[in-house]
């Protein structure tokens, strides 16, 4: 009785962890992204593939995203279209892990072996705190692939052929610098200068984690 369904609820939840929601997704008209399941008549940009994940990344199901963005990419090629990025929209991503991050620099080196880049957009603070924390901006540089706050900021920069990826990762570290900041303030610290990932100065800009005490 209780039990089973004790047993029961907890196979239905690992379940529901392992197996997320995956989409390819494409914009429509309004400018918001859809799965391209329900929505077949979405754009999909040129020389884009555009995947969603309506979970956390974690150990759990970090591979299946990892296979499913490669399989993305074959279908599409698969159909004549070229593939230069594959961007991974995170809005619906509210935690990482280790093993996601992991999984993030290995599906770059993936990619990058097809001269495809990859881009994980949409971020939100929690999430670009935790990749900043793992040292993902420097691991994916090597890969020529980012992290960036908004989609269509990307998707522009691409479309346009200039894509300044340097100005949408100061996007992203100023949002670390500020959650990193709050969080300090909470718990009372004094006053934060963050320390920037490969930097030797501390500047009030920079990220990290340096505490000076105010008497």
């Amino acid at each position: 009785g209780l039990l089973t369904g004790f047993v029961l609820s907890l196979l239905g939840t690992l379940y529901e962890i392992s197996s997320p929601n995956l989409a390819v997704c494409g914009r429509v008209t309004h400018g918001g992204w859809r799965d391209l399941r329900y929505f077949p008549d979405a754009e999909q940009p040129p020389g884009c593939v555009v995947i969603r994940m309506d979970a956390q990344m974690h150990f759990a199901n970090a591979k299946k995203l990892k296979d499913f963005c490669l399989r993305a990419v074959r279908l599409r090629e698969s159909k004549g279209k070229e593939v230069h990025y594959v961007i991974i929209d995170a809005k619906a991503i509210n935690r990482v892990d280790l093993s996601a991050c992991e999984m993030l620099e290995s599906l770059a080196e993936n990619l990058s072996v097809h001269k495809q880049k990859l881009v994980i957009a949409n971020l939100k603070a929690p999430v670009a705190s935790t990749l900043h924390d793992a040292g993902m901006p420097r691991k994916l540089k090597k890969y020529d692939s980012h992290l960036c706050l908004d989609i269509e900021d990307a998707i522009d920069m691409i479309g346009a052929g200039s894509p300044d990826w340097h100005t949408l990762g100061e996007q992203v570290q100023q949002v670390v610098e500020s959650k990193q900041l709050l969080r300090h303030r909470r718990r009372g610290s004094g006053t934060f200068l963050p320390k920037r990932e490969g930097s030797s100065k501390v500047s009030p800009g920079d990220a990290g984690a340096v505490r000076v005490v105010v008497p």
